[in-house]
Formats: C-alpha cells, structure tokens, sequence
C-alpha cells in the first residue's frame, strides 16, 4: 500500500531563524532568534524527501502561514495541490501577497472557516477573500482559508 501521508520534523518556511516556545500545552509558537534554528523552504523539503503526487498542503502555523506556503511556491505551481491554510491579520500584506500570487497560478475557488469550522463562505473569488479580510469580522480573529484550482 503506497504511504498517502509523509511527517518531517523541520521548522519550514523561507528565511526565518528562531526556537520554538517552551509551552506543554497548546500550540507551539516561533520566537524569532538570531542564534535559533534557520528555516528549510517547503520547496527544498519536498525536492529532499522526493515527495511526489503532492494532492495537499495543510498549514497553521500561527502567523506563518504565508512564508511557508511562499517558500513552496515553485511545488505549489507545478503539483497544484488543494490549500488549507490559516490568517493571522497581524501579516495581512503578506497574506495579500500570498494570495494574488495563488490566484495567478490558478487558484480559483475560495472558502473561508471561522476557527470553529463554520463555513462563512465558499467557492469565491480571490477579491472576495482581500474583501473579508477587510471586514471588521477579521480585525481580531483568525480564520481559515481553503483554496483549489477548478478543473
């Protein structure tokens, strides 16, 4: 039976230095370090681990979401997996970024969850998802976004 799901242990994204929080509970956080451990771009993981038949990307790295999906960016236009990523407002220029250079690729289909998995929408435009971000509904919430490419 071929292995559907492949863990790595690396902290990922694109030039990023740091350690991960201490906590016990919850989730971990990155504290950004000169003298912590240097991120690995997600392109450079995949080509390493020769992971192939890339069909998703699960992200939520609380606030680093977009860097690790940038550092991805060559994978993300050749496989063309489905996305799954949060928003953290606190970066939202680079999540604007992240999400024009997506919609170029290809992707075209948006929906967005609040951090409770209601759906608030689904199958939108880009420009819809820079507009709720936009909103009053995000200035101090999270949300989640799922994007794919319509065949």
């Amino acid at each position: 039976m071929q292995q559907k799901i492949t863990i790595i242990n690396e902290l990922v994204g694109e030039n990023l230095e740091g350690n991960l929080s201490k906590t016990t509970h919850g989730t971990k956080s990155l504290i950004e370090s000169s003298n912590g451990t240097k991120t690995k771009p997600l392109d450079e993981i995949i080509n390493d681990y020769q992971i192939q038949n890339l069909k998703l990307i699960k992200v939520d790295v609380d606030g680093y979401d977009y860097n690790v999906l940038l550092s991805g960016i060559k994978e993300i236009k050749k496989s063309k997996p489905d996305l799954f990523f949060e928003y953290i407002n606190r970066n939202k220029l680079s999540y604007v970024k992240l999400i024009e250079e997506l919609s170029k690729i290809g992707y075209s289909s948006w929906t967005i969850f609040n951090l409770y998995g209601f759906m608030i929408f689904e199958n939108k435009t880009y420009s819809d998802v820079i507009k709720f971000m936009d909103s009053e509904e995000t200035n101090n919430n999270n949300i989640d976004i799922f994007c794919k490419i319509n065949a």
